[in-house]
């Protein structure tokens, strides 16, 4: 008998793998007209499937991987029997409705997919804020998961902003504040702004983030 239980438990092991790695994704075309969620995470090889709960609706992929579906927007009675996408390249696959969003302004109705290994969103900055001083430039910010952020530092020089210098440290989940004594180059009086950038542990990065500041 106890051989039998042995044999089940390690036969049970693949099962949950298997179904753990299972991860096709939902998203809706609602009849407030925005897409539920706007944006989703799959593996390479993983599938995102739309439905329209009302209104007219379609679904068109800016890098034209697939076809629009339906070819104009339409209300759920003239939908094709499915409207998906597999994926078989990492990358960030930008959607939207003919109708209600736009090509390339990200208003209205439009969504975006990430594919990567780990089928996670990259982590999200918020609430970036920059203060200088004779000590250095001090960076706060909120950040969805832990990683590597890089600041990058730009100095106003007339009417444009060129690189000064960048720097490297440690961030954690939630609220962040660090201090960056120097960006490569000593900061000395002017106008600067920092752009953050968080990487996880997946080699995942967030959008960039931007923040002004004045050192006298």
């Amino acid at each position: 008998m106890r051989r039998l239980v042995l044999f089940l438990a390690a036969a049970a092991i693949p099962l949950a793998a298997h179904s753990a790695i299972a991860a096709n994704r939902s998203v809706v075309a609602t009849p407030a007209n925005t897409f539920n969620p706007k944006l989703s995470a799959v593996k390479p090889g993983e599938t995102v499937t739309f439905t329209n709960s009302g209104g007219e609706h379609n679904v068109v992929w800016n890098d034209g991987g697939a076809p629009p579906m339906p070819a104009q927007a339409e209300d759920a009675s003239q939908w094709p029997p499915v409207v998906s996408r597999s994926f078989t390249r990492p990358g960030r696959y930008r959607f939207f409705c003919a109708l209600h969003g736009d090509r390339t302004a990200n208003f209205g109705m439009y969504g975006y997919v990430y594919v990567n290994s780990a089928g996670l969103l990259p982590p999200t900055v918020s609430t970036l804020r920059a203060s200088a001083s004779g000590a250095g430039a001090r960076v706060s910010f909120r950040a969805s998961r832990a990683g590597r952020a890089t600041a990058t530092f730009f100095r106003r020089v007339g009417k444009r902003f060129s690189r000064f210098g960048s720097a490297s440290f440690a961030a954690k989940k939630g609220a962040n504040s660090k201090l960056v004594t120097k960006a490569g180059r000593a900061l000395t009086a002017g106008f600067y702004r920092v752009d953050l950038v968080v990487t996880d542990a997946n080699g995942l990065r967030s959008d960039p983030h931007s923040a002004t500041v004045r050192l006298s």
